[in-house]
């Protein structure tokens, strides 16, 4: 994979809670592409909570690691502009359980 490739999210024209208009800037994409590879970790660890598979194990510490989450990341995303992927988390919510494990188990 190119070490040059970045993902992107939201950023622009976001709703605000603690001001009357919206906000824009890599300081709110950020933690927003923060959150989507949180909530990738959680749904990793509650699709394979039970398991004792030592592929499945395997699976959990790579996607923890930079290199198996921007290979899941890549999966996930809608769309590549110039090395840029956009991320979308109602791109893994579309997906059947079967379908984001199979995107998860891209990463090894």
């Amino acid at each position: 994979m190119a070490q040059g490739w970045s993902f992107m999210t939201l950023g622009q024209d976001l709703p605000s809670i603690s001001r009357h208009e919206s906000v824009t800037g890599s300081s709110y994409a950020t933690p927003i592409a923060a959150g989507f590879a949180a909530m990738i970790l959680a749904e990793v660890r509650r699709l394979l909570y039970a398991s004792t598979s030592d592929r499945d194990v395997e699976l959990i510490r790579r996607i923890s690691r930079k290199d198996g989450m921007r290979k899941v990341l890549k999966n996930l995303s809608v769309g590549t502009i110039f090395q840029c992927s956009y991320l979308n988390p109602m791109s893994l919510d579309s997906k059947s359980e079967g379908e984001r494990l199979d995107v998860f188990r891209s990463a090894i």
